[in-house]
């Protein structure tokens, strides 16, 4: 099963994808996209970081996705996911000072 929701964050969109295996097991992953078009992927499974393209991003996008206009259903979905919202906030955080000193 394959649920993603979509929300913004300051000049950021983000995509959580929560794809689950039929015995349960989530293999969570978060996309981000940034204004210049630039997009990552944050897999939080194995705890890496990848580049990937704007059309990857975009392809994840396909009408199905739930989107969270507020923190506080960020922050629900995160909760019934089991991700800590306050290592994401930190993360958001690094990413947006790290994007805005290389444009």
């Amino acid at each position: 099963m394959v649920t993603s929701y979509i929300f913004k964050i300051g000049f950021m969109t983000f995509i959580l994808n929560d794809e689950s295996s039929g015995i349960g097991y989530s293999y969570p992953r978060i996309f981000v996209a940034f204004l210049d078009g630039s997009c990552l992927n944050l897999d939080l499974s194995i705890g890496a970081v990848f580049a990937m393209s704007s059309e990857d991003f975009h392809s994840w996008l396909d009408g199905t996705e739930i989107r969270l206009d507020t923190i506080e259903e960020v922050k629900e979905v995160f909760s019934n996911l089991s991700l800590s919202f306050e290592n994401f906030e930190q993360v958001v955080d690094i990413l947006a000072k790290s994007h805005r000193k290389e444009n």
